[in-house]
């Protein structure tokens, strides 16, 4: 393992996930790696980059639409193997064993956990204030990728907004839909 610091970048298998990451298929790589983490795989260093991207991306208004069902629970599955990289439950966990300064790694991971467990509050924070809001407005880019702009307590309010951004002159799509559609599909 080429290790140059704690932090999520630093060690070759970051790199090279983070290569995959850019080069083949983006959040679906990053759900993969963290729905399918096996500890016997030992592969540490790429959950870790992973849950660094999902630390930076997983905002609800950042997130690509097409995968916001899977977001909540891939925050609660990087958390749960970041957790057990530090605490193990079984000798299966042999993170801590892999070399370098132990206290530096704890720390590094515990910051992560913070972030992650802060990004995790927030989007259920989110959800929740948003309880009121029956519409959401959703914005399509040139690349077919589909975003949450904004929720409104009314259709009104949401179709005002979307003119306003259509107007910008920018090759986006804004449409609206009642919010139980996505959360039914």
């Amino acid at each position: 393992m080429g290790d140059w610091g704690v932090e999520p970048w630093e060690t070759d298998e970051a790199a090279d996930w983070f290569h995959r990451f850019w080069t083949k298929g983006g959040v679906p790589v990053l759900i993969d790696t963290i729905e399918n983490f096996d500890e016997k795989t030992q592969a540490h260093e790429e959950v870790r980059a992973a849950a660094y991207l999902l630390q930076v991306l997983g905002i609800a208004y950042v997130w690509p639409v097409e995968y916001s069902g899977k977001l909540t629970a891939t925050l609660d599955k990087a958390i749960s193997i970041l957790n057990c990289m530090i605490d193990p439950p079984n000798q299966d966990w042999c993170y801590l064993e892999m070399g370098g300064d132990r206290n530096e790694l704890i720390r590094a991971v515990q910051e992560q956990l913070a972030a992650l467990r802060k990004r995790r509050e927030a989007l259920v924070a989110s959800e929740t204030e948003d309880s009121s809001n029956n519409y959401a407005l959703y914005r399509t880019d040139d690349n077919a990728v589909t975003f949450l702009v904004a929720k409104f307590r009314t259709r009104e309010e949401a179709e005002r907004r979307a003119s306003e951004l259509a107007r910008g002159g920018h090759k986006q799509h804004y449409f609206v839909e009642p919010v139980a559609e996505r959360r039914r599909g």
